[in-house]
């Protein structure tokens, strides 16, 4: 089998998962940032992945595959397509702070999350399919995209720093084809944010400032540091 040797190029978008009180089975993908990967093939070094280098990250993430969200990744999908005769090397750009069916690939990024932040999809699934996703299971994968209403902005912070029925009843509100004046269940998760929220400097403030400026709702984004607020229009975000 001859294989030429090319690269691909690849961007990873932003992602919000953990939205509101959909904490772990309802993300969405945004516009802005995000991660790009050159894959090359590497015909004389089957079932191989390399890190040639990464940049952005300031030295902090690892070059060995194996230890590497995006090199485990790329194991398992050498993996799931029955260890072809290549193998392939990586360089990341990462714009972030730290032919198959679409839904095949997200099973890979599964297992790389897993090896950093636990067993779900609501970071990978979305950055691959786009849009809103809903997560119903991961074992087995069972995730559907969501209609997303064209009345939706989404304005996110960075702050300097490391560190459930509700939510189906804002689901069915929010991607019914209903407007967006419901947002304001997104304040309804009275689980996580209580925990995580006093770690983020700032956040209360952030979250008052944000209603006060007409938000329909603000919360964490993910684990954090980022804070999310949702609003009607581009003038308003």
């Amino acid at each position: 089998m001859q294989i030429r040797i090319q690269d691909v190029t690849v961007f990873a978008p932003a992602t919000i998962a953990n939205l509101g009180p959909g904490f772990d089975w309802l993300g969405c993908a945004v516009k802005g940032q995000g991660d790009l990967v050159t894959a090359r093939l590497l015909p004389d070094q089957p079932q191989q992945v390399l890190i040639e280098r990464i940049e952005g990250d300031g030295g902090r993430l690892p070059l060995e595959a194996t230890k590497n969200c995006a090199g485990i990744a790329a194991l398992e999908t050498l993996k799931a397509m029955g260890y072809p005769p290549f193998g392939v090397s990586l360089s990341l750009i990462k714009g972030l702070p730290l032919g198959s069916d679409w839904e095949e690939l997200v099973l890979p990024g599964l297992c790389s999350e897993a090896a950093v932040s636990g067993y779900h999809a609501d970071n990978i699934a979305p950055s691959i399919l786009g849009g809103f996703v809903l997560i119903r299971s991961c074992d087995p994968l069972d995730i559907s995209q969501l209609r997303c209403p064209s009345d939706l902005h989404f304005v996110l912070v960075n702050p300097d720093c490391s560190q459930c029925s509700h939510g189906r009843l804002s689901g069915g509100r929010h991607f019914g084809g209903r407007p967006c004046a419901d947002w304001p269940s997104l304040g309804w998760d009275v689980i996580v944010e209580p925990v995580r929220g006093p770690l983020i400097p700032g956040f209360a403030e952030v979250k008052a400032a944000a209603k006060a400026a007409g938000a329909y709702g603000c919360t964490i984004s993910g684990a954090g540091p980022t804070c999310v607020a949702v609003v009607s229009d581009p003038q308003g975000a």
